[in-house]
C-alpha cells in the first residue's frame, strides 16, 4: 500500500498535529510505502528515515502570516502525487497544503483522511488573535463552519482523537463517516525513565505546551503562590505570539521558582520529565494532549483542571481530576497531598500511569490505522462535494481585495470541473490551469491566517 502524510507545518514544527504527522509516518514505513508532505523552503524530494520527504516552498506559516504557494509549487506538489500514486491520503490538519491536497485525492478517487486535532465549535480558543484582526473575523461561525464543514464532507472517513472529539464533531454538524484512533507515542524511551523519588527534599513540577492563554500558564503561576518554598515549577513550551510572550515573561520572572525553558527539540522532552515528580496542566482545552500521554508513559502522576484530556485520562488512580472551578488554592492542595504520600503509595500512582496509556505505542496505532485504510479500500466507499460548494465558500467570506477577480477566475474556469457526485467521474485537472488550485489556497489560506491575497494574484498573474 502507499501512503501519503499531509502536515500543515514545517518538518522542524513543534506543534502537536505537524508532529504526529511526522511520527506516524515513521511508524507506518515499517509496514507499508509511505511520503510525508510538510511546508518548508524549497521544493525538494528526498529519503530519510525509510520514508519519502517532500518539502514544499512557500508554505512556512511565521510571524503570524501565512505563505502562499506559487503555481509552481502546487503544480510542483501536484507532479509528485500523480507520480507517487497513493492508495491513501491521510492530513493530520484541514489548513493550506492539506487543502490542495484534498482537492488531488477527490479529483482521482482516493480514499482522503482527516484526524482532527482542534473543536471545531471551540476554533477561536485554538487560534489565539487580536479581536479586530482579519484572522478573528474569520473565526466567525458562519464563515469558518462553511469552509470547516465542506472540508469535513469531502472526506472518506474523519478520525476523531477519542469519543469526546467524536461527540463534539457530530454536534457541529458533520454527519458522515468518523472513526476513532488516538493519538500515539514512541512510548519505549518514557517507560524506561526512572521514577521519581517522591521524598525528596525539592518538588519539581513540570507542565509541557506552547505558552498561550488556552494553555493556561499564568493560573500555574497563581498556584506557586500557595505552594512551599521547596517546590518550583519548570514550564516547557514555545512562544507563539510576541506580545504574550513579553507580557508572560515578566509575570513569570515575580517568581523565583519558575523557569521557563522556551520551545525545545521534542527529543530533550524525557529528560526534563525524568527530573519531575508531578505534572501539572490547567488547560482550558485540550482535544488529545501529547504531553499528558507522555507524562503519564514517563510515571509522572498528573493533577489536572477538567479538559478534554484530563477527563478521558486522569483519575484517582493516576494522579487527581480537578473541576475546572477549581481556585488556585485548591489546586495547591492537591499537588501538596500526592508529595506526602509514602514512596509505595506514590510508585503505586506512577505504575498506574504507565499502564493507563501502554497501548498508544505508535506501532499499535499504526496497525489499528492500517486497518481502518483497508476497510474503506475494500468497500471502496469515497466522498465527494458539489464544486458548487466552493462558490458558496468564496461568497461566504468577507470582502477582501481581489475577492471579485478570484470570484471571476473561478466561474471562468467551472468547465474543467465537472458538478457530480461521484469522484471516479471527476474530470482531471489539466496541467496548464492551475486556476481551481489557486482557489482551494485562497480560500484556506484566509481561514488559516489573514494572508495578503493581492499579493497572491499578483504573482498568479505574473507567472501565468
Amino acid at each position: 500500500m502507499k501512503i501519503v502524510y499531509l502536515a500543515a507545518g514545517t518538518e522542524s514544527t513543534l506543534g502537536g498535529e505537524t508532529r504526529v504527522a511526522m511520527e506516524l509516518s515513521v511508524a507506518m514505513s515499517k509496514y507499508a510505502e509511505v511520503a510525508i508532505i510538510f511546508t518548508g523552503k524549497e521544493n525538494r524530494i528526498y529519503h530519510e528515515d525509510g520514508l519519502l520527504k517532500v518539502s514544499l516552498e512557500g508554505g512556512e506559516y511565521t510571524g503570524g502570516e501565512l505563505g502562499v504557494f506559487t503555481p509552481a509549487t502546487v503544480q510542483f506538489y501536484f507532479d509528485f502525487l500523480d507520480s507517487f500514486k497513493p492508495d491513501v491520503i491521510h492530513s493530520h490538519s484541514a489548513w493550506l497544503a492539506p487543502f490542495i491536497g484534498q482537492v488531488w485525492a477527490l479529483n482521482h478517487n482516493i480514499p482522503y483522511f482527516y484526524t482532527t486535532h482542534v473543536l471545531p465549535s471551540r476554533i477561536s480558543e485554538f487560534f489565539e488573535v487580536s479581536g479586530d484582526s482579519f484572522v478573528y473575523k474569520m473565526m466567525d461561525e458562519a464563515i469558518f463552519k462553511k469552509y470547516f464543514l465542506g472540508y469535513l464532507n469531502n472526506c472518506t472517513s474523519v478520525i476523531a482523537l477519542n469519543e469526546i472529539a467524536n461527540s463534539q464533531v457530530r454536534k457541529y454538524g458533520y454527519s458522515g463517516n468518523m472513526d476513532i484512533i488516538p493519538n500515539g507515542r514512541f512510548l519505549k524511551g518514557l517507560i524506561s525513565l526512572k521514577l521519581a523519588d517522591i521524598k525528596s527534599k525539592k518538588i519539581n513540577l513540570i507542565f509541557v505546551g506552547s505558552v498561550t492563554i488556552r494553555k493556561n500558564q499564568e493560573y500555574l503561576l497563581r498556584v506557586m503562590k500557595y505552594l512551599p518554598k521547596n517546590f518550583t515549577l519548570t514550564l516547557v513550551g514555545r512562544f507563539l505570539f510576541d506580545e504574550y510572550a513579553k507580557k508572560f515573561k515578566r509575570l513569570a520572572s515575580k517568581y523565583k521558582n519558575v523557569i521557563v525553558t522556551g520551545g525545545v527539540d521534542p527529543s530533550e522532552i524525557p529528560a526534563y520529565l525524568e527530573r519531575s515528580h508531578i505534572f501539572v496542566s490547567a488547560s482550558t482545552a485540550e482535544v488529545q494532549a501529547l504531553s499528558v500521554i507522555e507524562a503519564l508513559a514517563s510515571g509522572r502522576p498528573v493533577v489536572g483542571l477538567s479538559n478534554e484530556t484530563i477527563d478521558e485520562l486522569i483519575d484517582e488512580s493516576n494522579g487527581m481530576w480537578l473541576d475546572k472551578d477549581t481556585t488556585p488554592k485548591d489546586f495547591a492542595k492537591a499537588v501538596v497531598a500526592i508529595s506526602k504520600l509514602s514512596s509505595a503509595e506514590y510508585g503505586k500512582l506512577s505504575r498506574s500511569a504507565r499502564s493507563r496509556v501502554s497501548t498508544l505505542d505508535w506501532d499499535n496505532i499504526a496497525n489499528r490505522t492500517l486497518g481502518l485504510y483497508e476497510k474503506y479500500l475494500l468497500s471502496k466507499e469515497s466522498r465527494v462535494g458539489s464544486s458548487k460548494r466552493i462558490r458558496e465558500m468564496i461568497l461566504k467570506l468577507p470582502y477582501f481585495p481581489g475577492q471579485t477577480y478570484l470570484l471571476s477566475k473561478y466561474d471562468e474556469n467551472i468547465g474543467n470541473i465537472e458538478k457530480i457526485d461521484n469522484v471516479g467521474k471527476m474530470a482531471k485537472l489539466p496541467k496548464g490551469t492551475l486556476v481551481f488550485a489557486g482557489v482551494t489556497i485562497g480560500l484556506a489560506a484566509l481561514v488559516f491566517g489573514g494572508m495578503k491575497l493581492s499579493k497572491f494574484i499578483k504573482n498568479s498573474v505574473k507567472k501565468k
